[in-house]
């Protein structure tokens, strides 16, 4: 596996790529893998390596980021860049895409990218394909 498949990018290359009023406080963590932006809003960023199947796997608590606030999730994906996607979107997705157990707060959802052959990235639906998403519209980084 590349260095790319098996490695998250770090908090600082994830913060270079987003959006100036997206920036966030790294020292601001407000808890697990949730920070405080510049404008004072959470942002979740969840990582994952890319599986030799070509996709991410994500374990996401949706609902809850949604309850605290957030309206996007950050999604890293491997070392080639990150995933801006509104909390709407996220959700509309969960709808469909199955969840592995409730925890303190509340459903964690299996969240799916597939890379696909020409590049465009899409939310993975295990459970009904005709459910896909294309995401690469929300892609900050490379498709490679």
């Amino acid at each position: 596996m590349a260095n790319s498949e098996a490695t998250c990018s770090s908090l600082d290359k994830v913060n270079a790529l987003l959006p100036e009023n997206l920036k966030i406080d790294i020292e601001n963590r407000l808890e697990r893998s949730v920070y405080k932006t510049c404008q004072g809003k959470p942002l979740p960023v969840i990582n994952s390596k890319l599986y030799p199947q070509n996709y991410y796997w994500y374990s996401c608590t949706t609902t809850y980021f949604k309850n605290i606030g957030a309206d996007f999730i950050c999604f890293t994906i491997g070392l080639n860049g990150i995933l801006i996607i509104p909390i709407d979107v996220v959700v509309h997705y969960n709808r469909f895409s199955g969840w592995k157990g409730e925890g303190k707060k509340g459903r964690q959802y299996h969240v799916r990218i597939k890379h696909n052959q020409d590049g465009t990235l899409t939310f993975w639906n295990f459970n009904d394909p005709n459910e896909n998403i294309d995401i690469t519209q929300y892609l900050i980084g490379s498709k490679s």
